[in-house]
């Protein structure tokens, strides 16, 4: 049996779970690439600079983004839709997780799905 890989410091036990759990950084990227989109986007209104400061400063308040390491993926990504509609309600949530860098074309009902599936695979292996 392998031991799950935790921090030395704190002993806090690494979420193994999908989505994996990402930097702010990774998030920051997100906000970046949403603003090029609306940008170029006739349609919809362009992400001004004070709101996506505002959504930064919100993201780095929450705990979510502490602490990669022991926070769920799924947990971060549903608070950086909360608080991406949060200042533009506007906007969809699949538009907002598909201009993630990692996650191009999921949606929040994907990423569960994917997570239950791996859950029964994990399951069906183990009564093998």
């Amino acid at each position: 049996m392998v031991k799950h890989p935790y921090c030395v410091a704190c002993g806090t036990v690494r979420d193994l779970t999908w989505p994996r759990s990402r930097a702010l950084g990774y998030y920051l990227s997100g906000i970046e690439a949403l603003k090029e989109y609306l940008a170029r986007s006739p349609s919809n209104y362009k992400l001004v600079q004070a709101q996506s400061h505002l959504i930064a400063s919100r993201m780095a308040t929450r705990r979510e983004f502490e602490d990669p390491y022991g926070t769920p993926g799924q947990a971060q990504l549903d608070a950086y839709v909360d608080v991406v509609r949060a200042v533009r309600s506007d906007l969809d949530e699949e538009l907002i997780l598909r201009l993630l860098p990692s996650l191009r074309g999921l949606s929040r009902g994907d990423t569960a799905s994917r997570d239950d599936t791996r859950t029964s695979f994990a399951s069906t292996v183990r009564t093998l």
